[in-house]
């Protein structure tokens, strides 16, 4: 569980040509070209988050589908490993592996399931890392996968286009924006199958730092319902007030909720969320949300602290 997570504002990628070329072997099942777009951070704001490091544009040969099974990316750079709270990967708006912390050498291996690359298509995926509350201001951080061999594609051999140390690095994040605590209560009821059924109740609290609104919220299920288990998935606030989008189904395990207009926290303010879905799934499938990592709740402070 999160017991609170900080939010704070986040930059974007710059694109970087390829210069360097790498390869690995594969065994006749295919082929992925995988070109690598860095982007250096010289300075970070100690707890910003979702600060985006590297893109990964994959595209796959003409002869067959591509799965992409792990990617194995190095931190580079003379800031601390332990600087970096979770290394992930987004697709979009949709997180598509858990936050890994890095090895003391300043790797972490990034397992992906389902993840397919059309024959002759291309996907791009963004790798993305939460900094810790007491990361060092200074620190200097880029991403790289350092060899063909760092990236597991079912067997389809890798080509690997990456740049060196790009020259032009960037600053990220603003000051720290306050906190959210979350807490996870007890259903009032067994949920069973049927339609609009509570499967989830979380409290917000936030801080006396700043006011937020809250864009869109992801939350996990840490039990045994997955994809269509659950299905016309919202928040709710009260007892009829729907205050999120209605997503189809379960994305895996995960379903991110977007909040059109966004959620109000105030200064000092709880507010209590109910998830809503038409349960689909016998008694053997199992659910226990949570709000799984820090930037999962995707906000922006409304004012200035006092």
């Amino acid at each position: 569980m999160i017991e609170s997570l900080l939010l704070s504002y986040y930059l974007y990628h710059v694109q970087l040509p390829a210069q360097i070329q790498a390869e690995s072997e594969g065994r006749g099942r295919g082929h992925l070209t995988v070109e690598l777009r860095q982007s250096p951070l010289r300075s970070v704001q100690p707890g910003t988050q979702r600060v985006p490091l590297l893109t990964l544009r994959l595209t796959a040969s003409c002869t067959e589908d591509v799965s992409l099974e792990s990617v194995r990316a190095h931190r580079r750079g003379m800031g601390s490993s332990s600087d970096i709270l979770a290394l992930y990967a987004m697709q979009g708006s949709r997180r598509l592996v858990d936050g890994r912390q890095l090895s003391r050498s300043g790797f972490a291996e990034l397992h992906f399931r389902d993840f397919i690359i059309p024959a002759c298509g291309t996907e791009e995926l963004l790798l993305f890392a939460d900094f810790a509350q007491d990361a060092a201001v200074a620190g200097e951080h880029w991403l790289t996968v350092e060899g063909a061999g760092d990236i597991v594609a079912g067997g389809a051999g890798v080509t690997l286009l990456r740049s060196g140390v790009p020259e032009r690095q960037r600053t990220a994040g603003g000051r720290v924006r306050g906190t959210i605590t979350v807490e996870y209560l007890h259903l009032l009821q067994e949920v069973r199958y049927g339609e609009d059924r509570t499967v989830s109740r979380i409290r917000l609290t936030a801080d006396g730092q700043e006011d937020h609104l809250i864009h869109a919220i992801t939350v996990t299920n840490e039990g045994s319902a997955r994809d269509a288990d659950l299905q016309g998935i919202f928040l709710r606030a009260g007892r009829n007030r729907r205050i999120s989008a209605i997503a189809e189904q379960l994305d895996g395990e995960r379903v991110r909720l977007t909040l059109d207009p966004p959620l109000s926290l105030r200064k000092n303010q709880t507010k209590l969320l109910e998830l809503q879905a038409d349960v689909r799934a016998g008694r053997r499938r199992t659910l226990q949300f949570i709000i799984e990592e820090p930037s999962d709740i995707e906000a922006e402070a409304a004012t200035r602290a006092e």
